[in-house]
């Protein structure tokens, strides 16, 4: 036997669960809706981002480096050891 029973108390308690759930709609979200769907799927034509990125990249890629020379002793630094006892 089929254990689905739907009665009008069961839609009801649906429809306002969907109520609370859903939100409500705003002039303020409906702007920011179109704001924000409308450049979907487009590319700026050129390089865009790109040398901006790339400097942020290099300066990421000397940190690094710089890092792994000091823990590798390479590049000394006085008064800074990288000894697991801190001496």
């Amino acid at each position: 036997m089929n254990n689905l029973c739907i009665n009008s108390y069961t839609i009801t308690k649906y429809i306002r669960f969907r109520e609370i759930t859903m939100g409500q709609k705003t002039a303020l979200g409906t702007l920011l809706k179109a704001i924000g769907n409308s450049g979907q799927g487009k590319v700026v034509p050129g390089w865009g981002a790109v040398p901006v990125m790339t400097v942020i990249g290099l300066l990421l890629l000397v940190f690094l480096v710089i890092l792994l020379q000091i823990y590798n002793q390479s590049l000394l630094l006085q008064g800074f050891s990288v000894d697991w006892n801190g001496n």
